[in-house]
């Protein structure tokens, strides 16, 4: 408390929240962040919002704030203080969702999805958007709760599969800042969505790449089984690690886009040369228009001792 209030008097400012452990200090030069008397972040920018969040169990403390420049522009900031360690570093973020269906900030608001391809009680997956990065005292808070974490999706959000009963525990979670369903909508190629009306003539009978949660063989085992239970001729097959192959009607696809096993779907197809585009879809190409770099002058170095073919992420492919 000493060095707070002696950190305040050589400002010669007035703290503008005080009395949760994080003070907020203005003065003439700027604005300063102090949790514990111990001085963490400094700004010009004019600081609201400030407020400190523990994470339940643990010694994980958040400060959370916004800053607003002299232009009037407002971004959010946080910084992570692990138990016994001081607060890290600050961090300029940004909470909107970076969905394929459309990207938005849940707390400003979400996207309209048809009631077709939205979810309903019989889903159980959610997304789970956290006021930081995520962490792994999160995930073991959701588990705790009664969630599964099933997989990532920027920004700082989680894809977490937890019935409607321990939704509302893992929501009240202090570090949880939104969460909302993870429609089927979201799990669609866009055109597959787009043309759902059409599906009959443009894909009445179409094999499909099905991304799912569950991992290698075991993991793929149980979605496998329930596709090709869906009839004959769907002909359900591993494709990797986390991918299965299927054919299916329009009507089997919308179905299966409500399996909590599934993730992401789209159309397959074989296998093709793409060394022709690959600086424009690895992002190369982007990077030179944008910032002007072509890698003119860099140089770089690699090892490689081969290739284990027994490697788990082979197991789907065919080496003939």
């Amino acid at each position: 408390m000493m060095l707070r209030c002696l950190v305040i008097l050589l400002l010669g400012s007035v703290p503008v929240l005080a009395g949760t452990g994080l003070d907020v200090v203005s003065g003439e030069t700027g604005t300063v962040l102090i949790l514990d008397g111990a001085q963490f972040h400094e700004t010009a920018a004019a600081v609201s919002g400030a407020r400190l969040v523990v994470v339940p169990g643990t010694g994980t403390r958040l400060a959370l704030w916004n800053e607003t420049d002299g232009g009037g522009a407002k971004a959010p900031f946080y910084a992570i203080g692990r138990a016994g360690e001081p607060m890290g570093r600050s961090v300029r973020t940004s909470y909107t969702l970076g969905l394929r269906y459309g990207e938005f900030d849940p707390a400003a608001g979400t996207v309209e999805v048809e009631d077709f391809l939205s979810a309903t009680e019989s889903e159980n997956l959610y997304l789970v958007q956290f006021e930081t990065q995520g962490l792994e005292e999160y995930d073991r808070a959701i588990r705790f709760v009664g969630g599964e974490v099933l997989g990532f999706m920027p920004n700082h959000a989680r894809i977490v599969r937890v019935s409607p009963g321990n939704l509302q525990r893992l929501a009240a979670l202090p570090f949880v800042r939104w969460t909302g369903p993870y429609h089927p909508a979201y799990r669609l190629e866009e055109y597959l969505r787009d043309n759902r009306e059409q599906a009959g003539e443009l894909f009445p009978l179409q094999r499909y790449s099905i991304l799912a949660f569950g991992e290698g063989e075991a993991g793929l085992a149980g979605l496998i089984l329930r596709l090709n239970g869906l009839g004959e001729g769907v002909d359900a097959a591993p494709a990797g690690k986390y991918l299965a192959n299927a054919t299916l009607t329009p009507a089997q696809l919308y179905a299966v886009s409500r399996w909590d096993q599934v993730q992401f779907i789209d159309r397959w197809s074989p296998l093709e040369q793409d060394m022709d585009i690959v600086r424009e879809i690895g992002g190369a190409n982007y990077v030179e228009t944008v910032a002007g770099y072509t890698g003119a002058g860099v140089r770089g170095e690699m090892f490689d001792t081969g290739f284990n073919l027994n490697h788990p992420d082979f197991q789907a492919v065919s080496y003939t």
